[in-house]
């Protein structure tokens, strides 16, 4: 097992760093959609991976802002030391949970409703106010990610089981 594989066994993609806060060293980070709550006391170690170069960080504080959240490494003291991370993904040692998914873990696993598949998912969206899922070969069909919706999401297996209302497929 190689380094890279060893890392994400054991830290999650969590989100994006956007930009810089301030010139004490901050920066912001857009989360990637899920569907559980990212407790900020559980984003401490964390790593930036830089075109494949791995700067690990401490971080001793994070606060929600503007729809993002302004993190700030013990290591980095000076808006010049983050400036290279803006546009890199930021990973974190969150705990695997399998009724916990990130949006972006869905992206290939099976649909199945009424023990028939129905495709893989190719992609989420923003509609409205909340996420959908596309399938591959299926424009017409969008899958809320909702519970009312999605009843079981089994990693293992890569599948997603779904139940849909009366009249929500035109059978």
């Amino acid at each position: 097992m190689n380094q890279n594989q060893n890392l994400q066994s054991k830290y999650r993609l969590i989100g994006e760093i956007v930009n810089t806060h301030g010139i004490k060293g901050d920066f912001k980070v857009i989360l990637k959609p899920s569907n559980f709550t990212i407790s900020t006391n559980i984003i401490k170690n964390s790593y930036v991976d830089v075109n494949g170069n791995n700067v690990y960080i401490n971080i001793e504080r994070v606060s929600k802002h503007k729809g993002a959240y302004l993190l700030k490494a013990k290591e980095f003291n000076n808006i010049n030391d983050v400036e290279n991370f803006k546009g890199y993904n930021l990973y974190s040692e969150i705990p695997f949970n399998n009724k916990e998914y990130f949006y972006y873990e869905l992206i290939g696993m099976e649909v199945v409703n009424k023990n028939i598949a129905i495709g893989k998912v190719e992609n989420y969206f923003l509609q409205g106010n909340f996420y959908s899922l596309t399938l591959e070969n299926n424009n017409d069909l969008t899958i809320p990610i909702d519970n009312r919706f999605i009843s079981n999401v089994n990693k293992e297996d890569n599948k997603i089981i779904v139940v849909f209302p009366d009249g929500y497929l035109n059978e």
